[in-house]
């Protein structure tokens, strides 16, 4: 079963916020969940190997005292993780300290995703976007959100075109031999957690290993997830 990992950060547990009782309801039925409140417990989770699968609901990791915390997580993706930035990440985060992040993750490539601006926007979806499934979500959105520049059109999942460009409000890419998503929406709608769980491939109910690349270490710990059997 797929193993993961909720970072929350600001000490708030995802699990009592209403607004996320479907996306919860979900991931508890198709995988192993465990949320990490402080960094120490973070840390301790991503260096056993243990997840498949990082959402990252607040933009704390980005912080300057915790660069060895995010300059692990990097190479955690590159390695085979996939991580979702989504939740509070995108209405919180400072534009020097993703950007920062961002082209971390991007160390090889030229232009780096970038944060270009705060606004609110019909944006459409597009099918073709390389490593998800597309078929549960919807093919137009009015977002208020976060929206990146120099994102490939492949990357790309929900765009809003402006003059000769455009920007993308929720993305998914390939990082060396993992994945990355960024979902900029303010507001947890249906159509944000309907793409959380798109971006983590459990929108149904079958999954093969081919999907999660990313296995524990021998001897890594595999203790009891806090979450693995709440209910809602």
């Amino acid at each position: 079963m797929p193993q993961v990992l909720i970072i929350s950060l600001y000490s708030k547990t995802l699990f009592n916020d209403d607004r996320y009782k479907s996306l919860l309801t979900t991931l508890l039925s198709r995988a192993t969940v465990h949320e990490s409140l402080n960094i120490a417990d973070a840390a301790a989770f991503l260096s056993s190997g243990w997840p498949n699968i990082i959402l990252v609901t607040d933009p704390v990791i980005t912080q300057r005292r915790h660069t060895d915390f995010s300059c692990e997580l990097v190479k955690w993706v590159h390695s085979g993780g996939t991580a979702i930035f989504m939740g509070r990440f995108a209405c919180d985060v400072e534009w020097p300290d993703l950007n920062s992040l961002l082209q971390l993750l991007h160390k090889d490539s030229v232009k780096p995703w970038a944060m270009i601006a705060y606004s609110k926007e019909h944006v459409k979806i597009h099918r073709n976007i390389t490593g998800m499934r597309t078929q549960s979500l919807p093919e137009t959105a009015l977002v208020r959100a976060m929206f990146l520049k120099n994102v490939q059109s492949e990357d790309m999942l929900y765009y809003h075109k402006a003059s000769d460009r455009r920007l993308c409000s929720a993305a998914y890419a390939q990082i060396g031999l993992g994945w990355l998503g960024f979902i900029g929406n303010m507001e947890p709608d249906d159509t944000v957690q309907k793409t959380v769980i798109a971006m983590c491939r459990l929108d149904h109910n079958k999954y093969s290993d081919a999907e999660f690349p990313c296995k524990p270490k021998k001897g890594s710990r595999q203790e009891k997830p806090r979450h693995e059997s709440m209910e809602l």
